[in-house]
């Protein structure tokens, strides 16, 4: 590996974040078409894609037990043969390209950032295509979370993804003011997310869909990226 290392490495229930080039392997079994060397999924270009270790829906297990050895900052590759990839049982990442799947691969990553599972929940693991997650910045105070039909206060700031253009954000003066449980006022999955808030508590939030239309947010616009759209700073 190379890169700027912090000393500390990833656990089971982390949320990490990185950059991906997965290539078949050569010299390995090509199975039916494809290259040796030939670039199947990439992130590099785009946002770093977002999981957490061993939790929801997960990568292939040979790759979480080598994030497990990363540092941060850490760029390493692995060479990865089918039934610790893709063809995992536990694995719920698909390639575009299912034929690669069955080959042997080779994984350039680059470990961007992570943190503790302390501070994430996974709020919603019925695909990996409607994964979402939340990720504690700053704890809140007090023991209890926004319900039906409490009155919720919150900033909030949401982009097409991590570096990517701001679609809505609130201004200082006009906080988002709604209360629990009014269907469409705001999109679902902010709802569930701030219902599993403390008062004072700043977190971000990461979707992998769209969140869908309301009367106080409009339609976010499907990100491009690969990786996973985010609402940051949501308090």
């Amino acid at each position: 590996g190379e890169g700027k290392k912090s000393g500390l490495t990833p656990e089971d229930g982390d949320l990490v974040k990185f950059h991906y080039t997965i290539r078949r392997a050569r010299g390995g079994d090509e199975g039916e078409g494809g290259d040796d060397g030939e670039v199947v999924a990439t992130s590099r270009g785009g946002d770093p894609t977002v999981f957490v270790l061993g939790k929801a829906c997960r990568m292939p297990r040979g790759l979480e037990l080598g994030i497990q050895s990363m540092a941060r900052g850490e760029r390493s590759s692995f060479t990865i043969k089918p039934s610790y990839g893709f063809k995992h049982p536990t694995c719920a990442w698909r390639l575009a390209d299912a034929r690669s799947e069955e080959a042997l691969l080779d994984f350039d990553i680059e470990l961007v950032d992570f943190s503790a599972g302390v501070g994430v929940q996974i709020v919603s693991e019925s695909s990996l295509e409607e994964m979402v997650v939340k990720e504690t910045v700053e704890d809140g105070s007090g023991w209890e979370n926004p319900r039906p039909p409490y009155k919720v206060v919150a900033d909030v700031r949401a982009r097409q993804s991590e570096s990517g253009p701001t679609f809505f954000e609130t201004a200082e003066a006009t906080p988002l003011r709604f209360s629990c449980g009014d269907e469409g006022v705001v999109p679902e999955t902010l709802e569930a997310c701030v219902n599993l808030m403390f008062k004072g508590e700043v977190a971000r939030i990461y979707s992998r869909k769209p969140l869908g239309d309301s009367r106080l947010i409009p339609a976010a616009p499907l990100s491009p990226q690969a990786s996973p759209s985010s609402l940051p700073a949501i308090q």
